[in-house]
């Protein structure tokens, strides 16, 4: 039942409602369909889901959706979390933003795993990338999608240097 206090404070499952509203048991606050915010039982907050199994969990519909933290009224800081799911592959990236400068990493469509660091204000990167199709870690500088490559180290120990496929302890390219 519903119990309001002389001090204004309303209890819901609750006959003494320590706070202006006190919901003793699952809470729901919703838009449409299951969007919104849910507390179960067991304190887990749900976010766009009523089954929350953890502290804090998100979840989203179909289509490219982030969680972003950052301080208001200040951008020169942030985080995001990108989930894609509209794709058939799936996506997930973590990025650290602030003052022109990021730290990303990104699962991509092929299954290689990127970290990539850029300077936003001069366009300069460096991407990091393990490559499972090829048993590599790259290191490719400039443009983190069309930059060529600068390091490359095979599981077989091969080191190269201006060449993605060395095929030498020690392969130097150009």
């Amino acid at each position: 039942g519903v119990w309001v206090q002389t001090d204004g404070n309303v209890g819901i499952g609750t006959t003494g409602p320590a706070a202006k509203l006190d919901v003793n048991g699952t809470a729901w606050l919703r838009g449409t369909g299951t969007n919104g915010l849910f507390v179960n039982s067991s304190g887990n907050v749900g976010i766009g889901t009523t089954g929350p199994g953890a502290n804090l969990e998100v979840g989203w519909g179909s289509g490219h959706n982030r969680l972003k933290v950052y301080k208001p009224n200040n951008n020169s800081g942030s985080v995001y979390i990108t989930a894609e799911n509209d794709r058939v592959d799936g996506r997930a990236a973590l990025e650290l933003i602030g003052n022109h400068h990021s730290i990303g990493n990104v699962d991509d469509n092929d299954g290689t795993a990127y970290i990539d660091f850029q300077d936003d204000s001069s366009g300069d990167s460096f991407r990091f990338a393990l490559r499972p199709h090829t048993d590599s870690l790259n290191l490719f500088s400039d443009s983190v999608t069309t930059g060529g490559g600068v390091m490359t180290w095979t599981r077989a120990g091969n080191v190269g240097i201006g060449t993605t496929g060395p095929v030498a302890r020690l392969d130097v390219g150009g």
